[in-house]
């Protein structure tokens, strides 16, 4: 809200209020993982808010190419205790998949003896990998925008929340069958994989069906796109005061 409000040259005192009220409603409905289906009418999922800007490295490009893959994105959040470990035993345990780590807060400390089929990218477009007809499972914390990316993609997710809106979004997925919740501190990636593939056609097939049927979709039927609706619902609640 504050970035759009900011491009639309909004003083933050006008927007600051709205805010803090948006915040609170946000964490009232995650609470204790609330299926987000059960929201309002007048509650909107808009993310991702920033597009896809199609910039993939042709490194990334090439090694999405080679098998297919796991894309582990967890954003600004802290990883999982030991997470360069896990990463490097999920990829000597499976040398068929790929596993691409996207670690934009250079959390992954291992640099050297990487098995050949990890891939740490400090930078790259989430929207165009997770589109990339290679990805085939993503692992993330949950949030909307990151979890958006994703379900609008037709991937499915094994997600692990630590708090606000990544439990209602979580919950929603997992109640759909596109995906499975794994307990903060519980994430081991090598499990994950394996409970994946015990159902995998199954979250596949709820996966495409949540893109399909726009659970979270970044359009509204009259074709607007998540900044044109955010703008909107920004001005009509500031005119309402």
């Amino acid at each position: 809200v504050k970035n759009i409000a900011k491009e639309l040259g909004v003083i933050d005192k006008e927007v600051i209020p709205l805010m803090k009220a948006v915040e609170g409603y946000l964490v009232n409905i995650h609470a204790s993982g609330t299926r987000v289906k059960t929201k309002p009418d007048n509650f909107y999922d808009l993310g991702p808010i920033v597009g896809s800007s199609g910039e993939i490295s042709q490194r990334t490009k090439e090694f999405l190419a080679e098998r297919k893959t796991i894309v582990v994105y967890f954003g600004p959040t802290p990883v999982p205790e030991n997470f360069d470990g896990k990463i490097c035993e999920l990829a000597r345990a499976y040398p068929e998949y790929n596993i691409l780590v996207i670690d934009n807060k250079k959390q992954f400390k291992m640099t050297e003896d990487l098995p050949k089929n990890v891939l740490v990218e400090v930078s790259t477009d989430l929207i165009a990998v997770a589109n990339d007809e290679h990805a085939e499972l993503g692992i993330i914390h949950g949030g909307l925008g990151t979890t958006t990316v994703f379900v609008n993609a037709g991937v499915p997710l094994t997600m692990s929340p630590t708090g606000s809106d990544q439990d209602g979004y979580a919950k929603t997925v997992e109640d759909l069958g596109a995906g499975f919740v794994v307990k903060k501190g519980n994430l081991d990636f090598r499990e994950v994989l394996e409970k994946f593939l015990q159902n995998r056609d199954y979250y596949k097939q709820n996966m495409m069906k949540a893109r399909d049927e726009k659970i979270l979709a970044t359009k509204d039927q009259d074709d607007r796109t998540s900044q044109e609706i955010a703008a909107d619902i920004l001005f009509k609640a500031m005119e309402l005061g």
